[in-house]
Parts: C-alpha cells; structure tokens; sequence
C-alpha cells in the first residue's frame, strides 16, 4: 500500500504558522493513483478525486507527480485559529488497488497578545496614599499566560522600578500572584 514519505507539520508540532500549508508526499512502488488520493482537514474534504475543494485551493495549493507517487500541498485560503488543534487525514490509493489511511495532528501558534484588563490606581491618578496597592491584571485568550514571562515596573519622578519579574517579587516589594481563568492578576504592597 502507498506510504506517507513525507509530512508538514509533523505530526504532533505545536507552534505552527497559521498560514502553514499543508504538504503530505505519498509513494508506492505500484505507484500511487491520483483520483485515489482523499486529503481532509479536521473532518473537511480539501482534496479528492484530482480537485481542490473551495477554501483549499489558496495559491500554494498544487499536486505534483514524483517517480512513485504524488505530493500534495493544500493551502487554505484562510488561517487556521490561533491556537488550533488541526486533524489532518490521508487516503490513498496505489495501482494494485491497496489503500492506506494516514493520520495526523499539529496545534497553531498563538498570535495573540494578553491584554491588560484592569490597572490600578487608574493611570494619572492623583491624591492616591502612598501605601496603597497597585494591581495589574491581563488576560489571554487560551490562558496561555505564564507567570515567569510577567514583568512589573512602577515608575515614579522619573525613575522606573522592576518590582516583579520571573515569577517573583524583587527585595523591598511584595504582594500577591493569583491566576485567573484567562492570565494572572499582580498586587503590588
């Protein structure tokens, strides 16, 4: 029966582009049949029968004959999620009439940023006691935020303090770490 000779992603990659396309190399000593090849994304057909199917035929979509088989490249013409898990499924089908099924996943990048949701005291803030706590809270989207990626610094008269970073408070400061569903909120004491 035909093999997989080649995949992109790997199987199992995180941290994929969310414009990757897709490429899969099928070989057979029979040779692999080209109306015998079935490509679906996440449960999608992107390619059967010698034809790409529409919202798979972006500009890098292309089959090409090698010495045994095809290459296939399907290339979506939107990106995937950020932060998607992708199931990609092979069917393919050599000249003797064997066929094999091939499967494999790969998880997108996350592109998106946290975003701070709340500060306080509010930025410009005037009249606030010299005691008071200051609180910082972000979220991400996939909770992705990690609390040794998180850098605080106050700045007063000029002068710009780190007061927590790598997971924790520097000499001189405490306060509070807490993780919320979606990021971390800082208390600075």
């Amino acid at each position: 029966p035909p093999a997989v000779t080649f995949l992109n992603p790997l199987s199992g990659a995180t941290g994929v582009s969310t414009n990757v396309t897709v490429t899969v190399r099928l070989d057979d000593n029979t040779g692999v049949i080209s109306n015998g090849i079935l490509v679906r994304v996440n449960g999608v057909t992107s390619y059967t029968n010698g034809a790409f199917s529409t919202g798979y035929n972006g500009a890098g979509s292309i089959v090409v004959r090698t010495n045994l088989g095809y290459r296939v490249a399907v290339d979506r013409t939107s990106p995937y999620g950020d932060g998607q898990a992708v199931i990609l499924s092979v069917t393919a089908r050599d000249a003797a009439g064997n066929t094999r099924a091939t499967n494999w996943t790969f998880t997108t990048a996350d592109m998106t940023a946290p975003i701070v949701t709340l500060v306080g005291p509010t930025p410009a803030a005037t009249g606030v006691a010299t005691n008071a706590s200051i609180v910082v809270r972000w979220d991400d989207n996939f909770g992705g935020a990690v609390s040794n990626s998180i850098v605080v610094r106050i700045s007063n008269g000029g002068t710009n303090r780190r007061v927590f970073t790598n997971g924790a408070f520097l000499v001189g400061y405490g306060g509070a770490i807490t993780r919320t569903n979606l990021g971390f909120r800082v208390t600075v004491n």
